[in-house]
């Protein structure tokens, strides 16, 4: 943090947000995520740490929709495959909750 953020490069602002994930400062790491997110497009590791924030976050339509691009990005990653799995689990409890509450409203 004591690197002015004009002198943060693109390795130096992932490792920050890698170390706020770390430290359960998801919204923090999202936020500094975001500040290089054009030049993380293409980067496998960029959309996991993206997907993580938003995991632990509790936004899981977000995160699910991180970790299937990197999943395309790095087919096969265990770590990916692990929290692609949680998060579709979220989001279908999230679709069941949300489906119950209709049903019982009609």
């Amino acid at each position: 943090m004591e690197i002015p953020q004009s002198d943060r490069d693109y390795n130096t602002v992932s490792l920050l947000a890698r170390a706020m994930n770390n430290l359960e400062r998801y919204d923090e790491a999202l936020q500094q995520l975001l500040t290089i997110a054009k030049l993380g497009e293409d980067d496998p590791l960029w959309h996991f740490r993206v997907g993580y924030s938003y995991y632990y976050f509790k936004q899981y339509d977000e995160a699910l929709r991180e970790f299937e691009i990197t999943d395309k990005l790095d087919p096969g990653d265990k770590s990916t495959l692990t929290l692609l799995d949680w998060s579709r689990g979220k989001v279908a409890q999230k679709k069941m909750k949300l489906s119950n509450l209709l049903h019982r409203k009609v």
